[in-house]
């Protein structure tokens, strides 16, 4: 596909989606988060349900005024979320368009969830075609499994979370136990898909002390690869934690305290990788960025340029040999379609390099073009 290809498949789903949607319940779509939010580092989150009953000690969601005690399912159903991400104007359809990751604020297969986001899923697939991930603590038995590879389709990158054993009942009071999320990948296997060990967040002295047997384990139970993720305190996080365990251990990452109900993430770059050569010894493939793991079940470049960071494991997905050839004629259809005049563009293998004639171009722009041709982009005056 060109460039402009995708942006077209945009403008083409709304308006078919806007024929089919009441005008009432468009206006709710209009002011729902996904038809603004920018992505971050694993892609734009999709909100299938609000708050979790896991009650994970190292969890964020009550800085983020969401419940620890109930889940609240998603109001809009799967046509509207399409609908909604069409509407988003950082968002980028296609197979090598936006990541999209179910998961981030509440358990997407808790019961209250599940219909939500089987329908998310099929409706994203049919529509849109865009790379899924999620992740999960939840046991997964065969009959749940084959909806979701049906649902999202083969490639879908399910995460499985597990990073302790012997303090699981502690610090995830009220999730499944790990014997029963190592089922969840068994099952996931099973039918096709390729789930990956979700170690994250690494907790200092304990994730990286379980680290050889959690490996071993998820390996042993059809884990293809895992993903070795970061941590982020706050001020909750470590009121629950040192009633359990020396919060010291925690904190001497910590450039500083948190305050209120900021999000503070932890130095642990050299924990993680000690914990990602133990992953290398068990020949699992690594990952240091859920994005990273999403490319790999896709087999498409890693959409947040991970292989241009200091972030990329040189997996063997070889996101650089799949960024895609583009020409300056590419870039200025899509600059045009944006309403954007453009002096003079400079493409190379790492960067595009924008020289435009407005005194503003739009904020969307850096991330729409970075998205489509997997480079970084610099825009001049």
């Amino acid at each position: 596909m060109r460039l402009i290809e995708y942006l077209e498949l945009k403008d083409k789903v709304r308006k078919e989606l806007s024929s089919l949607i009441p005008e009432n319940r468009k206006r709710i779509v209009e002011r729902d988060s996904h038809a603004k939010r920018k992505p971050i580092g694993c892609g734009l989150t999709i909100h299938v349900g609000y708050g979790c009953t896991n009650r994970c000690l190292y969890c964020y969601i009550q800085d983020m005024d969401l419940s620890f005690t109930s889940v609240t399912s998603n109001p809009l159903t799967g046509l509207e979320l399409v609908y909604a991400l069409t509407l988003n104007p950082y968002f980028v359809p296609g197979k090598l368009g936006t990541f999209l990751a179910f998961g981030s604020i509440t358990e997407p297969f808790h019961k209250v969830n599940v219909s939500k986001t089987l329908d998310y899923m099929k409706c994203i697939k049919k529509y849109l075609g865009n790379p899924i991930q999620f992740s999960t603590k939840m046991y997964i038995d065969l009959e749940l499994a084959k909806k979701i590879r049906d649902a999202a389709g083969r490639n879908v990158s399910p995460l499985v979370s597990i990073v302790t054993i012997k303090m699981a009942d502690r610090l995830e009071p009220n999730a499944p136990p790990p014997h029963l999320r190592l089922e969840t990948i068994r099952n996931l296997r099973k039918v096709g898909l390729k789930p990956q060990l979700f170690m994250r967040p690494v907790i200092p002295t304990i994730t990286d002390v379980e680290a050889d047997t959690i490996i071993s384990l998820a390996k042993s139970y059809g884990s293809v690869s895992v993903v070795i993720g970061g941590f982020r305190i706050t001020n909750r996080i470590i009121n629950r934690l040192k009633e359990i365990y020396p919060i010291d251990r925690i904190l001497i990452y910590a450039k500083r305290l948190p305050h209120g109900k900021e999000q503070i993430p932890l130095n642990i770059i050299h924990v993680r990788r000690k914990i990602l050569e133990k992953a290398r010894k068990f020949n699992l493939t690594c990952h240091l960025h859920a994005c990273c793991a999403c490319a790999y079940t896709h087999s498409v470049p890693c959409w947040n340029l991970c292989w241009l960071k200091n972030g990329c494991t040189h997996c063997n997905n070889e996101c650089w040999s799949k960024q895609p050839k583009i020409t300056e004629e590419d870039v200025r259809e899509v600059l045009e379609h944006l309403n954007v005049k453009c002096k003079n563009i400079t493409i190379t293998e790492r960067e595009i390099v924008l020289r435009i004639k407005s005194k503003r171009s739009p904020r969307e722009l850096p991330v729409i073009l970075s998205t489509l041709t997997k480079r970084k982009v610099k825009i001049l005056k």
